[in-house]
């Protein structure tokens, strides 16, 4: 009996011991850790910019309603829950790099800790507070933490040029570069599609592919970008020059979207066989985007008849 109320003592002493080394006591832990991260509302990011990302059910969008980058959020959400100390400063002072403001919204409580980032190591802190840690992620030791904790507006966008479900577009009209041939309309009304030609004269039903019509409306539903270009001055030489390819895009929410495709020419003047600059009008930028994503969209009016 002795035996056995000795070795009950001793696993009521190493759980103690575990209790002890427990985040519960780890003031690093009840800080910056945040294991549930289904709770977090809202996520406020000031650095060169402000950026605000809230939930809205299940997914996340910016401050002017643009989705969310799927892939960084729920890179984002993951490191909180899997930070880990490394290492205490005093300080930042003693960190020579610019800080990353966080405010995070939660259902339970709030937080408020800076970022900074210098020489690969990421360092993390609270506004008053007299200790600084370096940190980093546990069981991913190799990653450049300043990716994942970016001030960057253009890492949280979605990237796509646009987002619409085909299913939300009701009229399409498309002005071509001439060698495809002369602009037509695609219109929906009353659940029917209807085809239009350069003249608003209407193609009889019977003559339409109606497959290929559908997976025309589809190729606007996932025109990912390789790369944003928000510089003004190069924009606005793009676009005092003419697009190859011009289409309006009119959904049932009553928004329109008017896209430009423009030919694009790399730095030694010769052009690029394998992409195309893209504006869209409802955004200031431009938009480098592979021709996979383009090419299903240079459609002639003729494509769309049966043969």
């Amino acid at each position: 009996m002795r035996t056995y109320k000795l070795i009950i003592f001793i696993i009521l002493l190493a759980g103690l011991g575990k209790a002890c080394d427990s985040p519960i006591g780890d003031k690093f832990e009840k800080y910056f850790v945040i294991s549930d991260t289904l709770s977090i509302q809202t996520i406020h990011i000031s650095g060169d910019r402000d950026i605000i990302m809230k939930r809205i059910g299940s997914k996340w969008v910016l401050k002017d309603g643009t989705p969310v980058n799927q892939v960084a959020i729920d890179n984002l959400l993951l490191s909180f829950t899997r930070l880990e100390k490394l290492a205490v400063l005093k300080n930042f002072e003693e960190i020579d790099s610019s800080s990353i403001h966080l405010n995070i919204e939660t259902l339970g409580k709030n937080y408020s800790f800076l970022f900074s980032f210098f020489d690969n190591a990421g360092y993390i802190g609270r506004i008053g507070d007299s200790e600084v840690y370096r940190f980093g992620l546990k069981g991913i030791p190799e990653i450049n933490l300043k990716d994942i904790f970016s001030d960057n507006e253009a890492h949280w966008k979605n990237p796509t040029v646009i987002d619409i479900s085909f299913s939300e577009i009701i009229e399409l009209y498309v002005s071509p570069n001439a060698k495809w041939g002369r602009p037509f309309k695609i219109l929906k009304r009353d659940g029917e599609w209807s085809l239009y030609n350069d003249e608003g004269i209407l193609t009889e039903k019977e003559n339409i592919d109606c497959g290929k019509l559908s997976d025309y409306r589809r190729s606007f539903s996932g025109i990912y970008f390789d790369k944003e270009i928000v510089d003004k001055k190069t924009r606005e030489k793009i676009i005092s020059s003419k697009p190859f390819f011009t289409i309006k895009i009119q959904n049932n929410k009553d928004m329109e979207i008017l896209l430009n495709i423009y030919p694009y020419f790399d730095e030694m003047g010769e052009y690029d066989d394998f992409y195309a600059l893209m504006t869209n009008s409802n955004s200031e930028s431009l938009y480098l985007v592979n021709y996979v994503y383009l090419d299903p969209m240079f459609e002639s009016f003729s494509s769309f008849l049966l043969k």
